[in-house]
């Protein structure tokens, strides 16, 4: 796994590789902590058991189909009110769907109806999420507007030279001003939210399968008034010698602590499909100390969990948050090939094109 910056990045990473996958990922929670919502754009959908399978199938047959990663290009949408899911979807389409426009004005990218569009003057994500399922009987449109208030790209340099690394995160931007506009419609119901509060952008690419020598993947993230914390805790298979141990915080915009081996230390829990994962995640460096508890999880699945957990952290020994709400996921990536579990997981995807 490497840290990556600059806008260029933005931009698809299409290979047509067979594991390769990517997502440009924003999550939001409003200005009184009650609505909150992650919205993600797939290429190479990580998360579908389809599509493991079946670059797991060509890996070991090498007369069987190679799945092309934009055949499984997915939008997701989940949206809760405190710790309750109010609306949530996984729309699945094929490359057809999929497409981009880059110029030196924006670059946009598109799923089915709906897409994300890049300022590249002003730095700014719009957002349309915009579709009507028949089949479904779903129907949704929602305008989202992210406005960076944080460049990590300006005051953090990495080597970003070819290197041996196959998976790339590349945290857009830590802290967005974010209005979003929301009408659902399920079952004939009609449901409209407007909202103000802080977001999170990022963009996540890989050249191979997620579940290829990675055993866990934490990820979290936690915005106050004054403070931003991010980690991203990744622990390779014991065959291999990697680890991603990184954590960020910022004061109000400016990087104040940044560590690439942080001590993270990590105390299970287990969910109802016997999914072992961090319920506790925290660590100490002397310098910072923090905790992420997820006592209650708003996504509970067999690979996956997502909670809007309680966040304390303490920094030069002054305590600058305390039971601060933000996002906490885990994935299990070898689980994302598990043929028992497929059935399951394909519940939750729904298949347009």
């Amino acid at each position: 796994m490497q840290v990556i910056f600059g806008p260029e990045h933005f931009n698809p990473h299409l290979t047509g590789k067979p594991g390769s996958y990517e997502w440009w990922y924003f999550d939001f929670i409003d200005s009184k902590n009650e609505y909150s919502a992650v919205v993600i754009f797939l290429t190479g959908n990580p998360f579908s058991p389809e599509y493991n399978i079946a670059v797991n199938k060509s890996v070991s047959d090498s007369t069987s189909k190679k799945p092309n990663p934009l055949d499984f290009s997915a939008l997701s949408v989940n949206i809760y009110l405190k710790q309750r899911v109010v609306y949530r979807t996984l729309f699945e389409f094929k490359k057809e769907s999929f497409s981009v426009t880059d110029n030196e004005d924006f670059t946009k990218i598109v799923i089915d109806n709906s897409n994300i569009i890049l300022d590249k003057k002003t730095g700014i994500y719009n957002i349309d999420v915009n579709y009507n399922s028949g089949k479904f009987g779903e129907k949704l449109r929602a305008e989202m507007t992210f406005k960076p208030l944080i460049n990590l790209g300006d005051q953090l340099k990495i080597d970003e030279g070819k290197s041996k690394y196959m998976h790339y995160w590349m945290p857009s931007s830590p802290v967005c001003d974010a209005d979003i506009k929301i009408v659902s419609y399920k079952r004939d119901r009609r449901k409209k939210i407007e909202l103000t509060g802080l977001g999170y952008a990022d963009h996540n690419w890989g050249y191979e399968p997620m579940f290829k020598g990675i055993e866990d993947w934490y990820w979290g993230r936690v915005i106050s008034n004054d403070y931003c914390l991010i980690y991203y805790y990744v622990a390779y298979d014991k065959t291999s010698s990697e680890k991603f141990s990184t954590i960020f915080l910022f004061e109000k915009n400016k990087l104040v602590y940044s560590n690439f081996d942080f001590p993270f230390e990590i105390r299970n829990s287990r969910n109802y499909w016997l999914l072992k994962y961090g319920g506790t995640v925290m660590g100490n460096s002397g310098e910072l100390n923090f905790k992420c508890s997820s006592d209650e999880l708003i996504d509970n699945g067999p690979f996956y969990v997502r909670s809007l957990a309680e966040f304390d952290v303490e920094f030069k020994g002054k305590k600058i948050m305390q039971k601060e709400i933000g996002f906490s996921e885990y994935i299990s990536p070898k689980r994302l090939k598990s043929t028992f579990l497929k059935n399951f997981v394909n519940l939750r995807i729904k298949r347009i094109s």
